[in-house]
């Protein structure tokens, strides 16, 4: 039976046959004029375009190659008939673009920001990973032309989703569960990029179904398949909607195989449907000059795998004794912890809190107080480093080989002996005692929010030896906090009666989830990472 590699063999010689047919036809007085190519060399440490070759792009995507070949397209009995379709070689990327990515973008003015409406967990540090969503389909265009890369057509997508034996799913013909995909049954929210390696395509693609749908570039039209092309179709020439594929978080099971087709306005934007890219020159930027080292995952771009990074974060807590000295309120309040333990700050309406001790206040007005150190990372595993890069143990980085090309938005060119290549200083933009704002958040390649680092992966920068990518996410300077709680004091109230407390329950779980919480409501605190 011939494989497709074989069948990527046999139209590469057609191809070439063909070509020297026409070059020899072709008569010089009819020929117009034609300027002599310089010759280039071959740069043969580039990608090879064979099933199971990854490449590291600009933006930390790693890129799988889907090899040149015939595929059988759609499966269904409405607008999506079974009909054989033949492709030229492309690169994709391996997963959805994630916040962090799309985030790089809008720092730096390439994109518009998501709805937020859609969104919420756009700037939020935890969900970095997750795909972007709340992106109509000229902002999601907008991101792949900013790196140099396109939406895939409806063919491209749905080849690299099932590969060329026609299965029903990307990981194959059996049901899917929440093993294998994230969809309407299990999370009921976005999660990681990377998170189902049991749902990986033949071409070992993440979340080609489930967890967000994806824009991609072709017009819908109900009748189209029967009158497609069967070589690289391109889809309508205009329309009205276009085509969505993949299923997302809530979706149900009948939109889970790998045929099914939706559409939408292009100006539409929702909370479950995001995109991916296809890269056609995948070499076309610069590596970086350095690269962090990788820890703790399967591969490049994989998942969690073996003896993990550990991350320990202190036992925070803020106790208050709140009591009255006549009519004024007044509360003691002691911050327990570990040695290293800092205040952070004393904000609010005058904050007027006075030092009394060893992590000890007594505060008079309303405010909030908040106690802030450092989480510990033991990283026992040995370091991984992308394709065209070696570890130096020395700076403990994976050092890349300058090679001609552009540079990704945002970053430096520098000169070097192999060629041009750009600076990647994670450092640059290491995270601050407060929350960035959303400009200062996405700016810099490698900094608050991981930039750089493979999809899956968060940045973890503390100086002078941690400057690494890791599979959990590590907040620093890690903080607790508390309103600070005061009795009411007038005269006649004994006491008695309290100030409201602005923290409940809700905005606890809010501020905290997924990491879980403890929220003590006599205290009028809320501890992240103590649940």
């Amino acid at each position: 039976m011939e494989t497709e590699g074989m069948r990527s063999l046999r139209s590469t010689l057609a191809f070439a046959i063909l070509l020297g047919l026409a070059l020899a036809a072709c008569a010089p007085a009819s020929t117009p004029a034609v300027a002599t190519p310089s010759l280039v060399p071959v740069d043969l440490a580039g990608p090879e375009m064979t099933i199971g070759s990854t490449w590291l792009y600009a933006d930390g995507t790693l890129l799988v190659a889907v090899p040149a070949g015939i595929f059988t397209m759609g499966g269904g009995k409405t607008d999506n008939l079974a009909h054989p379709v033949n492709l030229p070689d492309f690169w994709i990327y391996r997963t959805k673009v994630t916040n962090v990515q799309y985030g790089y973008c809008v720092g730096l003015g390439g994109c518009t920001a998501p709805n937020g409406h859609d969104n919420p967990g756009f700037d939020d540090y935890l969900r970095a990973n997750d795909p972007v969503i709340g992106v109509d389909y000229s902002q999601a265009g907008a991101y792949c032309a900013f790196v140099h890369a396109r939406l895939p057509t409806e063919a491209e997508w749905e080849k690299a989703a099932r590969g060329p034996d026609a299965i029903v799913y990307p990981w194959g013909n059996d049901p899917p569960n929440c093993d294998r995909l994230n969809y309407g049954i299990c999370k009921g929210k976005t999660t990681p990029v990377n998170a189902y390696p049991q749902g990986q395509s033949y071409y070992k693609a993440f979340d080609m179904e489930g967890n967000a749908l994806e824009w991609v570039a072709d017009w819908y039209d109900k009748d189209y398949y029967p009158n497609s092309p069967a070589d690289d179709p391109q889809g309508p020439e205009k329309g009205r909607a276009r085509v969505v594929r993949s299923s997302a978080f809530n979706s149900g099971g009948d939109r889970i195989p790998v045929y099914t087709r939706s559409f939408s306005s292009p100006d539409t934007h929702r909370n479950n449907l995001g995109f991916r890219c296809v890269v056609d020159d995948p070499d076309y930027f610069s590596p970086f000059c350095q690269y962090p080292a990788i820890y703790g995952t399967d591969e490049v771009g994989g998942t969690s795998s073996g003896p993990q990074v550990q991350v320990d974060c202190p036992d925070i807590s803020i106790d208050q004794n709140p009591t009255c000295n006549g009519n004024l309120p007044v509360t003691y309040v002691s911050i327990n912890g570990l040695a290293n333990l800092q205040i952070w700050s004393i904000q609010g309406q005058g904050g007027n809190c006075q030092n009394t001790g060893a992590f000890t206040y007594s505060c008079s007005t309303d405010g909030l107080i908040k106690a802030c150190s450092e989480c510990e990372v033991t990283v026992t595993v040995p370091p991984q480093c992308p394709s065209g890069y070696s570890y130096d143990a020395a700076s403990k980085h994976c050092i890349g080989t300058g090679t001609p090309g552009a540079c990704l938005p945002g970053s430096t060119p520098i000169s070097t002996s192999g060629g041009q290549c750009c600076t990647f200083e994670p450092g640059t933009a290491a995270p601050t005692a407060e929350p960035l704002s959303q400009s200062q958040s996405w700016v810099f390649p490698g900094g608050f929010w991981s930039f750089g680092c493979p999809p899956g992966t968060w940045h973890y920068f503390s100086p002078p030896d941690h400057d690494e990518c890791i599979p959990v996410p590590v907040q620093s300077p890690y903080c607790v906090s508390a309103n600070i709680a005061l009795l009411s004091c007038t005269s006649g109230g004994g006491g008695g009666g309290g100030n409201t407390c602005n923290i409940t329950e809700q905005s606890c779980a809010a501020t905290c989830n997924p990491l879980g919480y403890i929220y003590d409501a006599a205290a009028c605190s809320c501890n992240c990472n103590a649940g």
